[in-house]
């Protein structure tokens, strides 16, 4: 977050330092008192910018806000220019008050003054007066607002708010804002702010937005008054004997595509970049992604002489000189142990051998010498021993001259690679049991034509991808994803190309995938490899066709028609596969779901959705924990909303496979390390779909490995997430039916609405022998005290306790801190008698055996 220079002036009464020492029930009214000067409990005067100006007399402060190109606004993006009148707020429940009175404002001038409480310097609550013609065009200026930074018009209340006495009572988390036109009148209730982070201070605000003409208030009579605090206690209460649904396990399920690091450079063991040669040559004539090493050799890309990719690498090399070509600044990182190098060679003219070699510079880390390569295109294999490690080291190849060196296509791989894919990313995600993987995509899928990813690996075509700009590889097709399935034990989930491809092209994936050795796509498989009909259950027709960066999209009618050809064409081959449409959350895009769903609904098994969520990058911290805590609510309401609106318009029931979903962090698609806070978002999309189970049979996390991943990988690390840790919890606890489960706690609000500070979801086990309470505390800040009521079930007096937690809520794992956000496991005694803490920012999962 932005740090922000607050240019803070002490205000002086009477030459004396206003201060505030507040003692229980003791009323104190901050603009005449005076006494021991304490940096704690001064009043300051906080301008973020100059211009506007406060005038303290006779215990009235009279507050000038000049005209200025965008106001002197408090809101989001880091936009925290509004002058303040404050001090520290004082521990526990308290009493503010003041009145507030507008001097002079001139109809189009915008504003929000009056009390606030400060959560940071850039994230605050606001309750007074509210004139924004600007914005709201229906008003009856000026109105009594209450509002948050990010959350406008939590409460308007429409008097006259030209002089008011306003009060904020604090009460645990509640500010209640009250109001009234004179001290003879009773308090009249004008709305309230849930905050769910504690105030660092309390008094006056002068926020103008848009521009308007200058405004002038006075502020008179502010005072504090500390109030005991009541003790709080939330419940919940499980009925174990009330089932009220089956969760469908493929809910865990996660998404992959060919897009970034996730599968090259996450899944995919291979180290080299082009290691095909395709693409462009430089002035040098060396192909792009390598660059010269040694000396006196020419260079050129050759299309007449090549192994694959329609060109390989020439080198001529010069009598005595070693020449060739090198990986440089390629984040090849490395660490002891063995290398796989793979290599496609011939040769003329040369008579020495050719040399693979690690390096930094000078210092050589492994090499290994081929001794002779032929004048043919063949294949060798050696093995380069490191003992270091480097996380950005030089793969060289080379070769003394005279003579000349082709080189077709290389590969580099850990030693200890799975069947071409990183042990430690396989082991990791074998770890989160996913049910079903959905690929290959995302956006590329519809441009992407699966037999190009078929056959020898070397000799697959790379292509370029137009949806993410990048090349193809093809190093990854459906023979090895189908074995990335087996490894991790996930069900297979393939969306066809229904942008720019065609039915036959997909029924013919079908085949290849499913049909006997008898069928002509089914020998083909057997031909290379795989005898056994794969048997994919799950497939996609087509990927966010509604949406114009979609190569080949179509409007809902032309979708749903084309759909129904690609339904009939693949059930033709295998009838007892189950079909994903194209759908969209709500009813958007012209009413997609409602026309897609009424026309091909009958030929589909499930009806996809989509969600992310992005923050904005400056936003204060504290908004952003709101805003990415709150994507679960949005999430449950928007399926709720799309289940409904597919229920009155398919011909059939038509669950909802909601297969891309996740938090899109500013800082993009190359580096998204989450957050504690992240990991809760997660628990709290898991919550929402078990309550949804009857309407939402799918979800899919994008990504799986890096970009958006619940895993991040670089060359030789590997961190898992607090969204990985979210579906480690769940997927290895949880029961398959859900129970029962109510829930009384506190509220907060958020940009999106009120939610629970405490969610919990209870599921029991197919024999009912086990129930399992997950828990989430979504409170920042504090441990909750909360009793545990349990019916229908006896527990035994241990139980299985995992933790989800880290050392504050915006706690990251990375490369050099992995383990900050871990799972806590212990079996421990569990009385139902006593209240159970839920601590600050936490998952909690208890597992209680019957008795």
């Amino acid at each position: 977050m932005m740090e922000f220079a607050l240019r803070t002036l002490v205000l002086l009464t009477s030459f004396a330092l206003i201060s505030l020492a507040l003692d229980a029930r003791a009323s104190q009214n901050l603009l005449t008192a005076t006494g021991k000067e304490s940096r704690e409990s001064r009043l300051e005067w906080v301008v973020p910018l100059e211009g506007p100006t406060c005038e303290i007399r006779n215990g009235t402060a009279l507050i000038h806000v000049p005209q200025a190109q965008d106001g002197y606004n408090h809101w989001v993006d880091a936009v925290a220019n509004s002058p303040l009148l404050r001090c520290q707020a004082p521990a526990g429940d308290w009493d503010l008050s003041a009145h507030i009175e507008l001097i002079d404002r001139a109809p189009n001038s915008n504003f929000h003054v009056g009390l606030t409480v400060g959560f940071a310097d850039a994230f605050v609550m606001i309750f007074g007066p509210f004139q924004g013609p600007a914005v709201w065009k229906d008003g009856e200026w000026p109105e009594l607002w209450v509002e948050a930074t990010g959350m406008s018009a939590l409460a308007k209340t429409k008097t006259d708010a030209t002089s008011l006495e306003l009060l904020i009572r604090k009460r645990g988390n509640r500010y209640i804002c009250y109001y009234r036109k004179s001290s003879n009148e009773d308090w009249i209730e004008s709305g309230e702010y849930l905050g769910l982070f504690p105030p660092k201070f309390v008094g006056v605000i002068g926020k103008t937005f848009s521009n308007g003409p200058a405004i002038t208030f006075a502020v008179r009579d502010l005072c504090i008054e500390s109030t005991p605090a009541s003790p709080k206690s939330d419940k919940i209460s499980v009925d174990a004997s009330r089932v009220t649904g089956r969760i469908d396990q493929n809910i865990y399920g996660h998404f992959i595509e060919h897009l970034g690091p996730c599968i090259y450079g996450g899944i995919w063991a291979e180290m080299l970049y082009n290691r095909k040669f395709t693409g462009k040559a430089d002035t040098n004539g060396v192909i792009e992604s390598w660059c010269p090493f040694g000396e006196g050799a020419k260079y050129a890309p050759d299309n007449i002489e090549f192994y694959t990719s329609c060109q390989s690498q020439r080198i001529e090399l010069a009598p005595g000189k070693e020449a060739g070509i090198a990986k440089k600044d390629a984040n090849i990182g490395i660490k002891p142990q063995t290398y796989v190098v793979r290599a496609v060679l011939k040769q003329k003219g040369l008579t020495g051998g050719v040399k693979f070699a690690l390096r930094q510079g000078d210092l050589v880390y492994a090499s290994v010498l081929i001794p002779q390569v032929g004048e043919d295109w063949s294949e060798y294999t050696v093995n380069l021993e490191v003992r270091d490690s480097d996380p950005n080291a030089q793969f060289c190849v080379s070769a003394t001259g005279p003579g000349t060196l082709w080189i077709g296509c290389l590969s580099l791989m850990p030693g200890d690679n799975i069947d071409g894919m990183r042990r430690d990313v396989i082991e990791s995600i074998k770890r989160i049991k996913p049910p079903l993987v959905r690929w290959p995509g995302g956006n590329m899928v519809s441009g992407y034509h699966w037999e190009d990813g078929i056959g020898p690996r070397d000799k697959r075509m790379p292509r370029w991808e137009r949806a993410w700009k990048a090349w193809e590889w093809n190093d990854f097709g459906t023979d090895e994803f189908i074995q990335f399935c087996r490894l991790v034990g996930a069900e297979p989930y393939i969306c066809v190309n229904a942008g720019e491809g065609h039915a036959d092209e997909a029924a013919r994936w079908v085949e290849y995938c499913n049909g006997s050795p008898d069928t002509p796509y089914g020998r083909l498989r057997a031909a290379n490899g795989h005898p056994e009909p794969y048997r994919v259950k799950y497939w996609g027709i087509g990927n966010e066709m509604y949406g114009e960066w979609q190569l080949g999209h179509l409007d809902a009618t032309k979708y749903a028609l084309k759909s129904i050809e690609f339904a009939r064409a693949m059930k033709a081959v295998d009838p007892s596969i189950l079909l994903v449409g194209v759908g969209v959350d709500y009813d958007s895009y012209d009413n997609w779901n409602s026309t897609v769903s009424r026309i091909a609904g009958s030929y589909y098994d499930y009806l996809s959705v989509h969600y992310y969520k992005g923050p904005r990058a400056r936003d204060p911290k504290e908004l952003t924990y709101l805003n990415l805590i709150c994507a679960s609510l949005e999430i449950e309401k928007m399926l709720a909303s799309t289940a409904d609106v597919v229920s009155k318009n398919s011909p059939k029931r038509l669950p909802l496979a909601f297969d891309e979903w996740n938090i899109w962090l500013p800082h993009g698609l190359e580096s998204s390390m989450y957050a504690l806070r992240d990991g809760l978002f997660a628990a709290g999309v898991f919550h929402a779909l078990h309550r949804l189970s009857g309407h939402v049979t799918m979800a899919n996390l994008a990504q799986l490995v890096n970009v958006l991943g619940a895993i991040q990988t670089n060359s030789t690390q590997l961190v898992e997430t607090p969204i990985y840790k979210a579906f480690e919890l769940y997927t290895n606890l949880c029961a398959n039916h859900k129970v029962g489960v109510e829930l009384s706690c506190d509220m907060f609000d958020t940009p999106t609405g009120k939610m629970p500070i405490l969610d919990a979801s209870a599921t029991i086990s197919d024999d009912h022998q086990k129930l399992v309470l997950a828990v989430i505390n979504r409170d920042p800040v504090l441990n909750h005290s909360t009793h545990i009521h349990i019916s229908g079930f006896v527990p035994k007096p241990e139980a299985e306790i995992a933790v989800l937690n880290g050392p504050d809520a915006f706690a990251v794992n990375d490369f050099g801190t992995p383990e900050r956000v871990t799972i806590e496991r212990k079996r421990e005694r569990f009385d139902l008698t006593q209240e159970y803490i839920f601590p600050a920012h936490s998952v909690t999962i208890i597992l209680l055996e019957r008795q």
